[in-house]
């Protein structure tokens, strides 16, 4: 039997060289500072490869993480707004009640004032 090293050393060895070159290119890449600048800071290559396939992914979970903070703040929102709402309709119907008794001790009051007027008018016991 063969063994995998004298079965697939072409493919080992373009594999090698091709890694390689990779890496040389990775040492040796400069992004210029400006376009008429022509030598700026050392940006490996590698890593430029690494940031455009990592960006994307970090972006789309970040945007994923906001959507899901945002949803499960706005929910909690929600739910001490529906007690509110429910404490302010109790509130609304006890201040409702206690109008309409203001209301009829305001009534009461008039006739009591009716009363006394009618009772000044005329001068004979009542």
């Amino acid at each position: 039997m063969e063994s995998f090293f004298v079965r697939f050393k072409n493919s080992l060895v373009l594999t090698i060289v091709l890694l390689t070159q990779t890496i040389l290119l990775a040492v040796q890449v400069r992004n210029p500072e400006g376009p008429s600048q022509t030598d700026g800071h050392k940006v490996l290559l590698l890593r430029s490869w690494v940031v455009a396939v990592v960006t994307p992914v970090e972006r789309v979970s970040n945007a994923i993480g906001h959507g899901l903070r945002g949803g499960w703040s706005n929910y909690i929102d929600l739910r001490s707004t529906r007690q509110q709402n429910q404490q302010l309709q109790q509130e609304i119907a006890r201040l409702r009640l206690e109008q309409s008794e203001f209301a009829e001790d305001a009534a009461q009051g008039h006739r009591l004032q009716q009363l006394l007027a009618f009772r000044e008018h005329y001068v004979t016991t009542t």
